[in-house]
């Protein structure tokens, strides 16, 4: 395994990504996660400030740039599957799901099914 080449199976991206919309879902909304990679990525559940903070936390776990993330996010229909696709060609670092789990907020993982 390439310790710099992104490869999450897709129970463990789905796990990621459902941890990161849960932590910045507002508080008053129900939380649904997120159960296949052909699902609609759908941020309309989060304010800007949660869109912000999640599109932040890719970009840093995964060294894409803001320019090149910011391409990507200019069309807002796209699947779960699209965005790790996205992520597989331009992350320039990654993580192993161990350490993910430990750089956010580990004690998340678990709770989101």
């Amino acid at each position: 395994m390439e310790p710099d080449k992104f490869n999450f199976t897709d129970e463990e991206f789905l796990s990621v990504l459902n941890i990161m919309l849960k932590i910045d879902a507002p508080i008053t909304g129900e939380f649904i996660p997120l159960d296949s990679l052909d699902s609609e990525f759908k941020l309309h559940g989060l304010d800007s400030l949660g869109v912000l903070v999640f599109f932040t936390w890719i970009v840093d776990l995964f060294g894409i740039s803001e320019s090149t993330m910011d391409n990507f996010t200019e069309d807002q229909n796209f699947t779960v599957r699209a965005v790790k696709e996205f992520i597989t060609r331009e992350a320039t670092q990654t993580y192993c799901y161990a350490d993910i789990q430990k750089h956010i907020k580990g004690d998340y993982f678990g709770e989101v099914s």
